[in-house]
């Protein structure tokens, strides 16, 4: 029932831009707040994904100021990661911030940012360093230059049990959202997606025809997603040949 409801919400919604992507917030946070009943949304997201949220945490579909799009970097990841003792904090400062204003400065005032960036964030800033030659990357920069999406946007604390278990609905859902938000964000050059080759088979498959189309050139892929195109990037924690040697193969795409 939820699925249903959800893709007659996107299918049906007309809004554009900042309204579109305020409307989701807003109708993922409904959702949410039918906490644990059943055919809640826990149950639908496990269904769909085989991740099941331990606790109200609502959806991360981005991170960074999307009112100012403008020369920002973007990176799409699969999912976001899940600590119940952060997951915790941030959920409180998001009720006292408001949704949309939370995720629009979750760099700014991230509760995992306290010793420093996460692993994801920290990963992507030593990536970044050595494409564009910055020395250093804190999470004022990221707040400044940086746009993240997420494949996902539900919690999980490791991507191991992560699946798509119908992409057709899965393409009329979340990745629906994704094309929206891009198309709003209008992005100048590349984007990143940041999550090969896990991603590969399902963004392959027949439903994303429409919109995606990518190869592999040695070890990383490059496509366009819609009409934007974008290269994508193994995991960054520890890619083969190292973060230069990706550094290296993407400024031969440039």
């Amino acid at each position: 029932m939820q699925s249903r409801n959800f893709k007659e919400f996107i299918k049906t919604n007309k809004c554009t831009g900042l309204d579109f992507i305020k409307s989701v917030l807003n109708y993922e946070r409904k959702r949410f707040d039918q906490y644990y009943i059943l055919n809640s949304v826990y149950e639908d997201i496990n269904r769909n994904f085989g991740i099941f949220p331990a606790t109200k945490n609502y959806p991360k579909y981005f991170m960074g100021d999307i009112t100012q799009p403008e020369e920002k970097i973007i990176f799409i990841g699969i999912n976001p990661g899940y600590s119940a003792e952060n997951n915790l904090k941030e959920q409180q400062l998001l009720e006292n911030q408001g949704y949309f204003n939370f995720c629009c400065h979750l760099f700014k005032y991230n509760a995992l940012d306290k010793k420093g960036l996460n692993s994801y964030f920290a990963n992507i800033a030593g990536f970044l360093k050595r494409l564009k030659g910055i020395k250093k990357i804190d999470r004022q920069w990221l707040q400044n230059n940086l746009i993240n999406l997420e494949m996902i946007p539900y919690h999980s604390s490791n991507t191991g049990g992560l699946r798509i278990n119908n992409l057709k609905l899965y393409r009329e859902t979340h990745f629906e959202i994704i094309l929206r938000i891009l198309d709003y964000l209008n992005p100048n050059g590349y984007i990143f997606i940041n999550g090969f080759p896990t991603f590969e088979p399902y963004l392959k498959d027949r439903v994303f025809r429409d919109v995606i189309s990518f190869e592999k050139k040695d070890s990383i892929w490059n496509g366009k997603i819609k009409n934007h195109p974008f290269i994508g990037l193994p995991f960054l924690n520890r890619p083969k040949g190292g973060k230069e040697r990706l550094v290296k193969l993407v400024e031969k795409l440039s």
